[in-house]
């Protein structure tokens, strides 16, 4: 099986990461699709972090209605900084016989060369880049070659977590900003947390 390793902050999941993952299981790159928040990301680690449990309920609740995906908490029960190596040991040792994918976006892959132990997550898992709308990360030809990535041919909706942090409840809803099913859990928090 063919299972790919997406991760991030998820600082909240929003409408772009669902049509994300739907974009790549449509692709058939990947037959099973593991979504990973992490607890810290250790390049973001300056970054307001919604609390965990709320990060977790808005992320699990957008994501539930698409087949083939799974949210797991590897990361989050870490307590700790992620770093992606590990998290793909440990996914290497859970499905030993099954290929792995590690889903990059296109600005997080054009810094992967500083990421920790590069070349042995490129033994762990295929990469696969998505491209990023709202900015160009000129990421030179000879860095998909180094590490045997791919650019996958999507178009995604240019949707930020940090504009969702700031916006009003009228814009999250006007945009379709967040999953229909999490907008009552988002407004109590904005009301809660002005």
């Amino acid at each position: 099986m063919r299972i790919g390793i997406f991760g991030g902050s998820f600082n909240p999941a929003h409408m772009g990461h669902y049509e994300i993952i739907e974009a790549i299981l449509s692709l058939k790159k990947v037959d099973k699709l593991i979504v990973v928040p992490n607890y810290v990301n250790p390049l973001k680690s300056d970054q307001p972090v919604l609390p965990e449990t709320l990060r977790w309920e808005i992320l699990t609740k957008t994501l539930t209605s698409i087949n083939y995906v799974s949210v797991s908490d590897f990361e989050i029960n870490q307590k700790k900084p992620s770093y992606t190596i590990d998290t793909l040991v440990h996914f290497n040792r859970c499905f030993p016989n099954d290929t792995l994918f590690l889903i990059l976006g296109e600005d997080a892959f054009s810094l992967f060369p500083n990421w920790k132990q590069p070349t042995r997550i490129t033994e762990l898992a295929k990469i696969l880049v998505l491209p990023r709308p709202d900015q160009i990360a000129n990421v030179a030809e000879s860095l998909y070659q180094k590490y045997r990535a791919e650019k996958l041919d999507l178009t995604i909706r240019d949707i930020s977590a940090t504009s969702i942090r700031n916006a009003s409840k009228e814009q999250v809803i006007v945009q379709n900003l967040l999953h229909k099913d999490v907008l009552a859990l988002w407004e109590t928090y904005q009301s809660n947390n002005p």
